[in-house]
């Protein structure tokens, strides 16, 4: 095994949530990249934050003329018999150097820093900002090498970028190939359950004094959100109109406390739960059924807790059986469990 591909075999083992930074290795590796290109080396210049490297990036004087060199300093190097070979040594790296959760962290900077660019009246600035932008990855072709041709090209492709992925174990995250400088960002401490941005209590996405974006569940959210649930209330969760924070606020308050605060009573009961219906603004109404648990706990009590179900359903059994799969006139259970 060459020592590219084991790099590549170790990147999957970075820790994710409390990211290690070897600021000095990683500068080392973003240097030897540029001379393998053979550009002169330039200053790595480390940021506290993505939103402060972005608007560094759109700032600095000079930056198309050396990005075009530095572009064309790439598909020199890249440049083989194999006209894929490109978009081959891409689609052998970035898939294992790359999470989705580290995307929408990437989508969250951008969105921060076009809010930032907004209050300073530097709406113009983020279109300059998109062109200097390099962030670490590349949506690549995912095919395989097939011939010895594209394998060759592509054995001198991992030789190129192994330094920038020897900088990204190291603690990289973006980077901005400026005139004079390498506008450099360390990762982030980044929390997620299943491959989705999460953190029930503090910031998803975080650098050490520096910025912070919340999610749940993969869904952006305001900071209160997270930190000052009681914030919440039923009338605030049903005025809101972005469906997915709606979604969440219901998550996060919880549809026992969203009922009874919002003083609902049932539209319909029968011997399988009750049926709630709330209106909503703008959309169609919420529909829950209020079971209980045919399991006892240990203590012999039975849990009951709310499911959501479609907005037609017009009984109780007719929604506990959707959960099953089944219809109203289907659902016939000899012993729950």
């Amino acid at each position: 095994m060459s020592e590219t591909e084991g790099l590549v075999r170790r990147l999957p083992q970075i820790d994710y949530a409390h990211p290690v930074i070897d600021r000095d290795r990683a500068a080392s590796g973003l240097i030897e990249h540029m001379k393998l290109l053979g550009l002169e080396p330039v200053t790595v210049r480390w940021m506290p934050d993505a939103e402060e490297g972005y608007l560094r990036a759109e700032r600095g004087p000079g930056n198309s003329d050396w990005r075009r060199r530095l572009q064309a300093a790439e598909l020199d190097m890249e440049a083989s018999p194999g006209p894929s070979a490109r978009y081959l040594t891409r689609g052998a790296l970035w898939p294992v150097a790359w999470r989705p959760f580290e995307d929408r962290a990437r989508l969250a900077v951008q969105e921060g820093v076009w809010r930032r660019t907004l209050r300073q009246n530097l709406t113009t600035a983020w279109t300059a900002a998109g062109g200097a932008v390099r962030a670490l990855g590349y949506r690549a072709a995912q095919d395989s090498a097939r011939s010895r041709l594209e394998s060759v090209a592509c054995e001198r492709g991992l030789a190129l970028w192994a330094p920038v992925l020897e900088a990204y174990r190291a603690g990289l995250w973006l980077y901005w190939v400026l005139h004079q400088e390498v506008v450099a960002v360390p990762r982030p401490a980044l929390r997620a359950v299943d491959a989705s941005l999460h953190a029930p209590d503090g910031p998803a996405v975080s650098w050490p004094g520096g910025a912070r974006y919340y999610f749940w569940r993969g869904v952006q959210v305001p900071e209160h959100f997270i930190a000052e649930p009681d914030r919440l209330s039923p009338r605030r969760i049903l005025e809101e109109r972005n469906q997915e924070l709606q979604r969440v606020m219901l998550e996060r308050l919880g549809y026992d406390r969203f009922i009874l605060e919002l003083g609902a009573v049932p539209v319909q009961a029968d011997e399988f739960g009750a049926l709630y219906r709330v209106r909503r603004p703008y959309r169609e109404p919420l529909a829950l059924v209020h079971v209980t648990n045919s399991t006892p706990e240990p203590d012999g009590t039975r849990k009951r807790y709310f499911l959501r179900v479609p907005p037609d359903v017009k009984t109780a059994r007719e929604a506990v059986a959707w959960t099953f799969g089944m219809r109203a006139e289907e659902y016939r259970p000899m012993r729950e469990t």
